[in-house]
């Protein structure tokens, strides 16, 4: 049989054991800890139109903010580092509608110029961007080195994009 005061000391002891084994509870199955990225604002960003209708390279241009995070595991340990990273994303001419060359990276140089990687197979091309004002308006300069990997000759090409 029980006292009234052991009705009322047990309630009281087991609260808090209670509370602190669904407050550990909640922690085994809670989702990673949130994060927010950083996205500054670029002059880059945006969507960039080739200012040559007829052209037969590259018609448009994407520049964006994007997520970068990277997952490293070592055995059964891994880390991830959360981030963000500025990307390019590249239309050449095709027909019946433009191919589209994919998302890359970007990395940051400190002349002014943002470069990223694509290796087609057929050739590597190494994209060049940058942003340079002409008569009031601001354009976008993709300039491209293309290395072929079968006999034609290696070349740069230089287009100009408008918002």
């Amino acid at each position: 049989m029980q006292t009234s005061a052991t009705r009322r000391i047990v309630p009281l002891l087991l609260a808090p054991m209670l509370l602190s084994l669904g407050l550990i509870g909640v922690g085994f199955g809670a989702a990673p800890p949130a994060h927010a990225g950083l996205c500054t604002t670029s002059p880059l960003d945006g969507t960039w139109y080739n200012s040559d209708s007829a052209t037969q390279s590259i018609t448009r241009t994407r520049v964006y903010c994007g997520d970068d995070t990277q997952t490293v595991c070592n055995g059964n340990i891994c880390s991830t580092t959360y981030g963000v990273a500025r990307y390019v994303q590249l239309w050449g001419k095709c027909y019946p509608t433009d191919c589209a060359w994919g998302s890359r990276k970007l990395t940051l140089r400190s002349d002014g110029w943002s470069t990223a990687f694509y290796d087609q197979g057929f050739a590597t091309r190494t994209v060049w961007v940058r942003t340079e004002s002409w008569y009031g308006r601001t354009y976008l300069r993709v300039s491209i080195w293309n290395d072929y990997r079968d006999s034609r000759t290696d070349k740069w090409t230089t287009d100009w994009f408008l918002r």
